[in-house]
């Protein structure tokens, strides 16, 4: 379980810090093996507005590498630009530990319209020596995205993979349909998804993914039902084509996020606990995985610790 993809759960399940009358300045996580080694150290600064303006990723695995991602924003408080970049450490001939000069990775660009509606997204990559970037248009219609056009120069040049995203809406304005064509030949489904929401408050999602040299041809599918709870929050995700899968989402009695656990085919095989400090901020996140001696329990594999200073 890597740090971005905590990160990303944490977003997807509203756990950022929030703290009412006191603006964060900084966040620092610690992910550790279930050994007490530190494997990572991220420091991640906010300014007054609550924007973050630096993240520093430390790597202790193997050799010591640190990447960094600078953020800018223009006056009107619009993210403009992320700088990543990073360094890593080596030893000579001798032993003695020497650092690398500071790269840049990639550069990505954000345009917006009048609306604040971002527009284009341009990312650079040291792939491609800074030359040429992946692109990413975006359109709208009133306030909802209506298609993205994504042409990759750089990370997928060599496969022309240039494809446009479709978005449909009901009369309520919720998405219905998210639709890939392409990726070479752009007159065919290469990936779609469906939202169902016939069952209200349950949500039926439909992922269809196609054959690249053939889009009539199904290569898989995948069918889900989230369930909700009465005060919206999600309760079960249920894979309806499979036997006995489903990602289970437990919360304490405040309404904090608890765990979630992922289960196939009947067997539990993933879990993630979390845990809060007095003001609600998340203070501990445990990942447990399947143990080697497949005795069909979980085992401690990682786990994240978080700090918090405020302004």
């Amino acid at each position: 379980m890597t740090t971005r993809f905590i990160h990303t759960i944490l977003i997807l399940f509203g756990l950022a810090v929030n703290v009412t009358g006191q603006n964060l300045m900084q966040k620092v996580e610690m992910l550790y093996d279930n050994k007490k080694n530190l494997l990572e150290k991220t420091v991640e600064s906010f300014d007054l507005a609550g924007r973050s303006t630096k993240s520093i990723t430390t790597d202790y695995r193997n050799n010591v590498s640190v990447t960094i991602i600078d953020y800018y924003y223009d006056e009107s408080g619009k993210l403009t630009k992320e700088i990543f970049s990073g360094l890593h450490s080596y030893k000579d001939t001798l032993g003695k530990t020497h650092w690398s000069d500071t790269s840049i990775i990639s550069i990505t660009t954000f345009t917006y319209n009048s609306k604040g509606q971002t527009i284009l997204e341009k990312d650079y990559s040291f792939q491609c020596d800074m030359d040429t970037c992946d692109v990413t248009e975006f359109f709208y219609e009133g306030n909802l995205l209506v298609k993205k056009y994504c042409t990759s120069n750089c990370s997928l040049k060599r496969h022309g993979y240039n494809y446009p995203i479709y978005y449909k809406y009901d009369s309520n304005d919720s998405l219905i349909l998210e639709q890939v064509w392409g990726p070479t030949d752009t007159t065919k489904v290469w990936y779609a998804q469906t939202y169902d929401y016939s069952s209200f408050p349950d949500k039926y999602i439909y992922q269809r993914f196609y054959r690249k040299d053939d889009s009539l041809h199904l290569e898989n599918r995948t069918v889900t039902k989230t369930e909700y709870l009465p005060d919206g929050r999600r309760s079960k995700i249920i894979f309806l084509e499979k036997t006995l899968s489903y990602d289970q989402f437990d919360y304490y009695k405040n309404g904090n996020l608890k765990s979630q656990l992922l289960v196939r085919n009947g067997k539990a095989i993933w879990k993630l606990v979390y845990k809060y400090d007095k003001r609600k901020n998340v203070a501990r996140i445990e990942t447990y995985d399947e143990s080697e001696d497949k005795n069909n329990k979980l085992k401690l594999k990682y786990y994240q610790t978080y700090d918090y200073e405020y302004y």
